[in-house]
């Protein structure tokens, strides 16, 4: 025999889940930038850093702290635009900036 026998074991009952990933910053807007598209987050993340898994099946997903906050379908084109209006609901009315435009008289 010229190779000596291998002990192989066998592959894993669940298949390796293949994802890019990323870390990005919540938008005023509540939208965060993947791959020149935009995606919404719930509004209490403005301003967070939260990590986005961009999985081969065609779905992105955004984390912070560990937990799922959202999940879209991968835009495919360029520029175009992801929105769950449940990310909107409940903003509170007092986190308009009034001084927002406005320039030092």
């Amino acid at each position: 025999m010229r190779f000596q026998a291998e002990k192989l074991q066998p592959l894993p009952a669940t298949p390796y889940v293949l994802a890019c990933a990323g870390l990005r910053k919540v938008m005023n807007d509540c939208r965060v930038s993947w791959n020149t598209n935009l995606y919404t987050v719930p509004w209490r993340y403005v301003g967070h850093t939260v990590l986005v898994r961009e999985f081969e099946s065609g779905r992105l997903q955004i984390e912070y702290g560990g937990q799922v906050i959202a999940e879209h379908r991968l835009l495919s084109g360029k520029h175009q635009i992801s929105t769950d209006p449940e990310h909107y609901k409940n903003i509170p009315r007092d986190t308009a900036n009034p001084t927002r435009g406005k320039t030092a008289g």
